[in-house]
């Protein structure tokens, strides 16, 4: 294929004028990133679905998400009501960790001397978030403040009506997770 019509291809997934004539790989393309290959092939509903090759090797595992914060054990028992767990006994004035859940991932919480509150929408960055999947909003909503969770977004109680769709929150110390369903 003309180098100029794979570019096409790829920058517009749902151009159906445009295919690969390579053997084997019709209609996708192949890119390289990292020295692994990408495959990129049209999925049914015409975008483009990327997959990695059989040669990708992972460096480490997804473990443990660690979050800063001003007081480890504080924080870890707002997330251990927020989330029906037990705080590990392994932990010190500087971390606290969950026992988890039996997914693989494990919720951690580190001491930041200059811990700086993250502001939602705007101001210091977030950097990242939790969603956290809920089946009533309206008990869930009740549980997190009862815990010490501010809403931010909305700010009013759940309207018993809205059975999916996300609101926001904040921890304690300021950093946002959602509640979704």
């Amino acid at each position: 294929m003309d180098p100029d019509r794979r570019a096409l291809a790829l920058q517009d997934p749902h151009r159906s004028d445009v295919e690969d004539d390579r053997p084997g790989l019709r209609p996708s393309s192949r890119a390289r990133t990292f020295g692994c290959p990408l495959d990129i092939r049209r999925r049914a509903d015409g975008l483009l679905g990327v997959s990695t090759g059989p040669t990708r090797v992972a460096v480490g595992h997804f473990d443990t998400v660690v979050i800063d914060c001003p007081d480890p054990l504080a924080l870890a028992e707002f997330y251990a009501g927020l989330l029906g767990q037990d705080i590990a006994d392994d932990g010190d004035d500087s971390w606290q960790s969950l026992r988890g859940d039996g997914s693989g991932v494990t919720l951690a919480f580190q001491r930041a001397t200059n811990y700086i509150a993250p502001q939602w929408p705007e101001g210091p960055p977030q950097q990242l978030h939790l969603d956290l999947t809920v089946e009533d909003f309206i008990t869930a909503h009740e549980r997190a403040v009862a815990l010490g969770a501010t809403p931010l977004s909305p700010t009013t109680a759940p309207d018993p009506e809205k059975t999916s769709g996300f609101r926001v929150y904040a921890d304690p110390v300021g950093h946002p997770f959602c509640l979704c369903r």
